[in-house]
Parts: C-alpha cells; sequence; structure tokens
C-alpha cells in the first residue's frame, strides 16, 4: 500500500508550535522578553509568522505585554494555577469514572491494563534517573492516556491547550519539589489500580484528590515567592481544596 504524502504545515502553525514548546520546556524562561527580531532570526522566518504567532500565544495566555511595547512570557499565578487545577480535577475524575466503567462492563481488558502499567514504569524510571523533561513527558503522557482511554473525546479536546500549561506547571513542581516525585507515582499507580480493578467512586477520588493536592501546594510556593504581588487569590480559596 502507498502512503500518502503529508501537505506541509502553515509556516504560522509551524512557528507557533516551536515557541510553543520553547515556552513549555523552559528554553524561553517566565518574564523573559522576546521580540519579532529577535525571534525571526532565532528561527530563519519573516516577521509575519512570528507576529501571527505572537498573537495566538498571547490569546491562549503563555505571552503577555511588557512595558506596552513589547512582549514576554507570562508568569504562571496562584490564581491561573487554582483555576486551571480545578479544570483538571474535573477532567482527570470524570476520565476516570469512563475508564473504570469499562473495566466493569469489560469493555477493556489485560491488554488495556497492561498499557497503563507500562506508563508507570516509564515514569518511575524517568524519576529515578532524575531527569526532569522526560519525567515531565511521562506525568503527560499518564494523563493523556487517561483521557484518551476514557473514550470521550471532547475531554480530550477541552485539554489541548490546557496541557501545555500544566507542563509548565509540572516543570515548577518537580523542580521546587513540591511533592517527591516517588509520591506522585505512587498515586498514579494507586489511581490507575482503582481504574482497571472497576472501582468508580475510588478512581474518581483518588484522581481529584491528586490535581488539588498538588494545585494547593504549588499555589502557596508561589504566592510565597511573590509576597509583595497583588494576587486576586486567597488563603482561604486555596484551603477550599
Amino acid at each position: 500500500m502507498v502512503q500518502k504524502i503529508r501537505p506541509p504545515k502553515p509556516l504560522t502553525e509551524e512557528v507557533h508550535g516551536i515557541l510553543l514548546e520553547m515556552i513549555c520546556n523552559g528554553t524561553l524562561k517566565e518574564g523573559e522578553r522576546i521580540t519579532q527580531d529577535g525571534l525571526a532570526e532565532m528561527l530563519g522566518v519573516s516577521r509575519q509568522p512570528i507576529t501571527q504567532s505572537i498573537a495566538q500565544l498571547k490569546s491562549q495566555g503563555f505571552i503577555s505585554d511588557y512595558d506596552k511595547k513589547g512582549v514576554m512570557v507570562s508568569y504562571i499565578d496562584a490564581t491561573s494555577l487554582i483555576q486551571m487545577y480545578h479544570v483538571r480535577a474535573a477532567l482527570d475524575s470524570l476520565a476516570c469514572r469512563e475508564i473504570s466503567r469499562k473495566f466493569v462492563d469489560q469493555s477493556y481488558g489485560d491488554a488495556d491494563k497492561q498499557e497503563g502499567i507500562n506508563l508507570l514504569t516509564e515514569g518511575r524510571l524517568a524519576y529515578q534517573q532524575q531527569d526532569i523533561s522526560r519525567s515531565v513527558e511521562c506525568d503527560m503522557n499518564f494523563h493523556q492516556f487517561l483521557y484518551h482511554k476514557s473514550g470521550n473525546p471532547v475531554i480530550l479536546e477541552s485539554t489541548k491547550i490546557l496541557w501545555f500549561h500544566m507542563r509548565r506547571l509540572m516543570r515548577a513542581i518537580l523542580t521546587n519539589n513540591v511533592r517527591p516525585p516517588e509520591r506522585v507515582w505512587d498515586e498514579h499507580e494507586a489511581i490507575w489500580h482503582a481504574a482497571y480493578t472497576g472501582s468508580i467512586a475510588l478512581a474518581e477520588e483518588l484522581a481529584k484528590k491528586h490535581a488539588e493536592e498538588a494545585a494547593e501546594k504549588l499555589a502557596r510556593i508561589f504566592l510565597e515567592q511573590n509576597k509583595g504581588e497583588t494576587s486576586s487569590i486567597s488563603d482561604d480559596e486555596i484551603r477550599y481544596w
């Protein structure tokens, strides 16, 4: 069978993807000022796709204005963090409920169970090797796996941009040692065990708690690091989790 040739991505889409990856993997850091000329020279393209990509990244919350003249990589603030984790907790819980149901009605079986176990093994290996980039990737892969296995395409679609923000947050979690990596993967393992054993309520509860605890601890770190800055989130709102 002859494989069809895929048309190349439009240049603006390709530039957007490259810049987004640079923000998420830490190449472009929080608060770093960026210029269109500098990015155009670095990527070897004209200003037009850079301008269009920056506008898109601003609308998605990855880039913000700087001194009314330029732009910079947006900071992750405690308010946005809590809001994103509210959404993630709800979606993770829903995904695990749907997965558990599929194991209960035997739509899923041993092969599906092993697929999740393999991802857990990869994640533990990454943190044992102290590879932060790989650890973030494995964490993201595990949660994307849950969304895919839920069988609900709306969950997967709803998390596309959210999980680029999540990658930045995960890097902060691992860098600041918010929770020991071993504990993170113990929680992942418990979530998956509850899901494939058909423990619907437990799978939902563990998935929700996993997101909530990470949000609370990371938000407190962000607030501590930015005591002098105004935040619209209160300590009571953090404790709400």
